[in-house]
Order: C-alpha cells, then sequence, then structure tokens
C-alpha cells in the first residue's frame, strides 16, 4: 500500500500482506519519458536533425511521447473539425504560399535482396 514520497521523490510503499513487519520499499521502475531530462533531450536531438523513431530508440521512449514532447515544445495543437465548422466562412482564411525547401523527417526505401 502506498505510503508517502521518498526524499528523492519516488513513491514509497509499506508491505500490505505483514504488516506487523513494517518494511518500507521504494518503486523500482520508472518510465524515463517521464523525466524532465529525456524530454529535453528529445527536443535537442530534433533541432539537431534525428527523426522521431531515431529519438525514441535512443532515449528507449515511445514515439508517441516524443511527438507529444514537440507538440508542447512548439505550442503546436491540432485543429478539429468540430471548431473549424463553428466558424462561418467570413472567418477561415486559408493562405496558399509556394515553398523554397522542404525538410523530409523520415525516409523510406526498399532493399531488394
Amino acid at each position: 500500500m502506498k505510503y508517502g514520497k521518498a526524499s528523492n521523490g519516488k513513491e514509497r510503499f509499506r508491505c500490505k500482506q505483514h504488516a506487523q513487519c513494517g518494511r518500507t520499499f521504494l518503486q523500482s521502475y520508472a518510465y524515463p519519458g517521464c523525466l524532465p531530462t529525456v524530454k529535453q533531450q528529445s527536443v535537442e536531438m530534433t533541432l539537431n536533425g534525428s527523426g522521431i523513431r531515431d529519438i525514441a530508440r535512443v532515449l528507449r521512449v515511445g514515439p508517441n511521447t516524443v511527438l507529444k514532447e514537440l507538440k508542447k515544445a512548439a505550442g503546436l495543437s491540432q485543429v478539429t473539425t468540430s471548431v473549424v465548422e463553428g466558424c462561418g466562412p467570413d472567418a477561415i482564411t486559408v493562405a496558399v504560399r509556394r515553398v523554397e525547401a522542404t525538410e523530409v523527417d523520415e525516409r523510406w526505401s526498399f532493399v531488394k535482396s
């Protein structure tokens, strides 16, 4: 059962089966994607040109975790169709621009052998 937190911030637990023994122990595992250093590293690796899957593999986190942190860092949010449909046609402006250069995050290839 839960028994507070240790000085390092990890959850402390108390033995439930043997309440008389009074043993306590710490949580021995934690998902590395929750650590602030890993979150910062994922943003820095993106700025250095690493792909989403590459970052996930190196930091041992899921690609969705990397994407979530990148969206937070960039301040991006998805626009849902219900929001767009709720606006009048005068409130929506569409700008079409010619792009001089683009960057590809992931590249796929097929090797026959």
